[in-house]
């Protein structure tokens, strides 16, 4: 079913909920359907933060995983918002969110004051690259 353009559209105009500003559905784009009546939420578009991110120690804390830890958790921790989990999971190179993060795992946390740079950037980085 291909599509024929990405939309002005949100999440919140399509279905009626609102998401958090900090989900991530909000960095997917809504594509029109061929057909222009069907909304198309595009789940497959790749984020990634820059190598330089990751790898300078200015950017990020190290935490040490406990035990039963999960992304959501480590999020609501580190930035009180539960919705934030998803950048953590780009800065260490995570796949599965749903793997179990073992006890003992160094991860990597991004300072709290440099989110809405960070998000910022991955969106901007996005377009250029769509």
């Amino acid at each position: 079913m291909p599509v024929r353009d990405i939309t002005d559209k949100t999440f919140e105009d399509i279905t009626g909920m609102t998401p958090s500003l900090a989900s991530l559905i909000n960095l997917f784009p809504i594509q029109l359907d061929e057909d222009g009546l069907t909304y198309i939420l595009n789940i497959f578009r790749t984020y990634t933060i820059r190598d330089d991110v990751k790898n300078d120690v200015q950017y990020f804390d190290t935490w040490e995983a406990s035990e039963e830890e999960w992304w959501e958790n480590m999020s609501y921790r580190f930035y009180d918002n539960v919705d934030l989990w998803w950048v953590n999971c780009l800065l260490n190179d995570i796949i599965n969110p749903f793997e179990e993060i073992y006890p003992g795992k160094n991860i990597k946390i991004l300072k709290k004051d440099l989110i809405s740079t960070v998000i910022q950037e991955i969106l901007m980085r996005a377009e250029e690259h769509a």
